[in-house]
């Protein structure tokens, strides 16, 4: 006949329950962890809202038709009204340039140019890309304002060829915006400028030239 002893059967069995113990805690936590804490996650920046905004560009023009290159400063103030349209006010100011404006003679010219202008956004998509919901965002950039010129021979003013003063001026351009924050962003442009202004015989298209600019843009 056998003796059994619970004292004994109690002490053999606690080892046991403890590692199966210690793993049901462990699952529960890890359970616990890998639950979703119920939070929404965040939405990406809406990066085509409406706003204002507002850009500084280093502007530069290449060597055209006599003109030599030379560099400026360029600078933007507008307002997205929806998600393709935005308006600004465009000012430019270019050092002085050798420009001999398809005449004979040369002339030192000191352009200030303002302008107002139409921003339109791309609004096409594809299955893998919407142009207005990501980071880079093409346009295309209309514009009419005026040219006021300084031109001078040396370091006398002269109004030989140009004639110092105010002309209408028209300007086409496209470019790029790239988002690197919600507020920061890259900007880049190519635009051709035109200025016309009224003679004796008429009108005469005397100043037209391409600019370059590259800068940056804050969004608010």
């Amino acid at each position: 006949m056998t003796n059994h002893d619970p004292m004994i059967a109690r002490e053999v069995s606690a080892p046991r329950a403890a590692p199966r113990a210690a793993a049901a805690l462990w699952l529960m936590l890890g359970t616990l962890w890998a639950a979703p804490s119920g939070a929404e996650p965040e939405e990406p920046p809406d990066y085509s809202r409406t706003g204002v905004y507002g850009a500084a560009s280093y502007a530069y023009t290449p060597s055209y038709k006599g003109q030599s290159h030379v560099s400026g400063v360029n600078g933007r103030l507008g307002y997205r009204f929806t998600q393709g349209i935005a308006g600004e006010v465009e000012f430019e100011w270019l050092n002085p340039s050798d420009y001999d404006l398809r005449r004979a003679g040369e002339e030192n010219v000191d352009s200030f140019h303002i302008s107002a202008n139409l921003k339109v956004y791309p609004t096409w998509e594809t299955e893998q890309l919407t142009l207005l919901e990501g980071r880079l965002q093409p346009f295309f950039n209309f514009g009419a304002g005026a040219i006021k010129i300084d031109p001078k021979r040396g370091s006398e003013p002269t109004g030989s060829l140009l004639g110092q003063g105010t002309r209408f001026a028209a300007r086409l351009g496209a470019g790029g915006e790239y988002y690197y924050t919600e507020h920061i962003v890259f900007v880049a442009e190519g635009a051709w400028k035109i200025g016309v202004r009224s003679v004796d015989s008429g009108i005469s298209s005397d100043i037209d030239y391409g600019v370059f600019t590259f800068g940056l843009q804050y969004r608010f």
